[in-house]
């Protein structure tokens, strides 16, 4: 598949490891809500603590120390790119994205919100984050967005009896890089992409 990105004139040829990476990950291509995702051709699977999501083939999964009340942290990170706009002299360069999926334990079953709003919140942070409820791939969810100087810090959470799982990226305004409209292709594919899988802390 080639995607209409790919043609964009203010990017380089170099930009198609890009769209490379995302191959696949329209938004109308995850699976049906409630189907176990399974990977197909250019795609992998993480494997959670009884949930799972796909991802690019060509990433990488990093295991990195969580906060000290998270119980993991995985890094998926894109593959390196370097992207010159048109016209222009400099070079981003980087990993293509990057999500972070972190599992916490509730201790006890409590709604996903009032839990998220007693231990995801700073109350001494300069800025209140927005909150709201929303749901990920079909599975009810909380959106906390706070902002990080030039993008929007976006995590998603889910409960599942005395699991939460956040999925957390950078949403980056077109207008600050020349691969955001890919990066939020790649991160809604990946929502898109989330089950529970069967197991002990079904509902």
């Amino acid at each position: 598949m080639f995607r209409e990105c790919c043609r964009h004139p203010g990017i380089t040829v170099i930009a198609l490891v890009v769209c490379l990476a995302a191959s696949g990950c329209r938004r109308d291509e995850t699976p049906a809500a409630g189907a176990r995702a399974l990977p197909s051709p250019g795609l992998q699977r993480y494997d959670g603590d009884s949930f799972s999501v796909l991802y690019p083939e060509g990433a990488t999964v990093q295991e990195e120390q969580p906060a000290a009340s998270a119980v993991a942290l995985v890094r998926i990170v894109g593959p390196e790119v370097a992207i010159r706009p048109a016209a222009e002299d400099w070079v981003l360069s980087g990993p293509a994205y990057v999500l972070d999926v972190t599992t916490y334990s509730k201790g006890e079953v409590v709604p996903i919100r009032a839990w998220v709003e007693e231990n995801a919140i700073d109350p001494e942070a300069l800025a209140r984050p927005t909150i709201e409820e929303t749901t990920v791939a079909g599975e009810p969810a909380v959106l906390v967005t706070t902002f990080g100087g030039d993008s929007w810090i976006r995590t998603y959470y889910m409960g599942r009896g005395t699991r939460v799982v956040a999925l957390r990226f950078a949403d980056v305004p077109p207008a600050n890089s020349p691969i955001a409209p890919v990066q939020r292709d790649v991160y809604a594919f990946i929502l898109g992409s989330f089950r529970w899988e069967p197991g002990d802390n079904a509902p």
